[in-house]
């Protein structure tokens, strides 16, 4: 269980807690009645002891689908790692957002889809999302495959000759993270991609949130994606 709050003028304020394990991922809500504590300022050194909740939402299909468990195993261990990038209330949209459009997934392709948007979307947040709409070294505009260059955290497309690097993303891969990220929620939710095109987007973006987290993400390595 991990408790997240927000810090306003010096008072620890409660805003939610997530519960995540194989079977259940919940959200609830807390108010000032239901957290007691003692400690210094800022809460500090305290300790608190959570005596009440109100469940605001729950996904119960998690304990019948190992990817899904993992995949909300993820968004919480990035959380944590990341301090929510300074913005609790942003990630805060972003991880209920995920978690609830997994949970209504039907098949392993919308998961894997949603799965690859919402880690997409969070290194948006830590200010870390490549520029995907044209080449770093000429500026023209990506409409074919390309090469992220990790060195400056960039794409470059076909139209240069810059040293290739480990990353390489087809059209469909590219075309893929142009639409999530520049397309409304609502039509970019529908987009999906093929198996070679996922295995080259999942390369890359594992590759990028965890050099965002600058340490591995255990439940990353423990999951089947």
């Amino acid at each position: 269980m991990n408790v997240f709050v927000r810090c306003r003028n010096g008072t620890l304020i409660p805003c939610f807690f997530c519960l995540v394990d194989v079977n259940l991922l919940f959200v609830a809500s807390l108010t000032d009645r239901s957290i007691g504590g003692r400690g210094g300022k800022h809460g500090r050194g305290s300790d608190y002891k959570i005596s009440d909740f109100d469940v605001k939402n729950y996904h119960l299909s998690f304990r019948e689908n190992f990817y899904k468990s993992c995949a909300a195993s993820v968004s919480a261990e990035l959380a944590l790692k990341t301090h929510c990038g300074g913005n609790n209330e942003k990630a805060w949209a972003l991880i209920n957002g995920f978690l609830t459009g997994l949970d209504r997934a039907a098949d392993f392709s919308e998961c894997s889809s949603g799965f690859l948007r919402f880690l997409w979307r969070y290194l948006d947040l830590l200010g870390l999302q490549p520029d995907v709409s044209s080449c770093s070294f000429c500026s023209s505009k990506l409409y074919d495959s390309a090469h992220y260059i990790a060195s400056e955290n960039a794409f470059c497309g076909t139209c240069c000759h810059h040293e290739k690097s480990p990353f390489f993303l087809s059209r469909e891969a590219v075309l893929f993270l142009q639409g999530i990220t520049f397309l409304p929620p609502e039509e970019a939710s529908g987009l999906s991609v093929q198996n070679q095109a996922y295995a080259e987007l999942k390369a890359l973006i594992f590759y990028l949130i965890e050099s965002a987290c600058g340490s591995p993400l255990f439940s990353l390595k423990a999951g089947d994606f």
